[in-house]
């Protein structure tokens, strides 16, 4: 049996600056994955997908198996509540663009324990970008995602955390099957 509605709700006509205010960077609430949402033909695209209005707050996947219910709050952009066919809901926050330079750069530099892999990794700054180092002989340059968030290819997004005072302590691994492997910033 499908979980789908037996009748698809009706597209709605929405303003190009009502389409703006959802399009955006966005985060997994729990997850170090990321959602990038763009403006497209009256509707949304997120990824592959298009996505189009049925209130200004809905969107509907054009097949019918995902929805998502921008719910506001007391950031400029609506936090997402991202339901698909069978029921499961997922939510994303908005996210701003990371604007790198050499100063912030410098705050992520220094060597980070994991207990849990008995790991050292070491985080350099080279030619402009971020890098992180692993025994033998792994180098993975870091490319920045969202503030704090780093895209490390084969190891999945890497994301830095703060303490009250706003100084780098510590990181997080996330891919497919680790989702939040910690390191402390030593």
């Amino acid at each position: 049996a499908s979980a789908r509605v037996a009748s698809k709700p009706q597209p709605v006509t929405l303003t190009p600056q009502q389409l703006a205010s959802r399009a955006g960077l966005y985060r997994h609430f729990r997850r170090p994955t990321r959602l990038e949402i763009t403006v497209n033909e009256g509707g949304l695209r997120v990824g592959n997908g298009d996505y189009l209005p049925v209130s200004a707050e809905r969107f509907h996947s054009i097949n019918g198996d995902r929805r998502l219910e921008f719910i506001p709050g007391p950031a400029a952009r609506a936090r997402i509540r991202d339901i698909n066919a069978g029921g499961d809901t997922v939510y994303w926050e908005p996210v701003e663009p990371f604007k790198v330079d050499a100063n912030k750069l410098n705050e992520f530099v220094g060597s980070y324990y994991s207990p849990d892999v008995e790991t050292t990794f070491r985080v350099t700054v080279e030619n402009g970008s971020l890098v992180l180092h692993r025994r033998p002989n792994t180098r993975v340059v870091l490319t920045p995602v969202y503030t704090d968030a780093f895209s490390g290819g084969q190891l999945g997004q890497i994301r830095f955390f703060r303490d009250s005072s706003g100084r780098v302590t510590e990181l997080s691994f996330g891919e497919a099957r680790v989702y939040d492997l910690r390191a402390s910033k030593q």
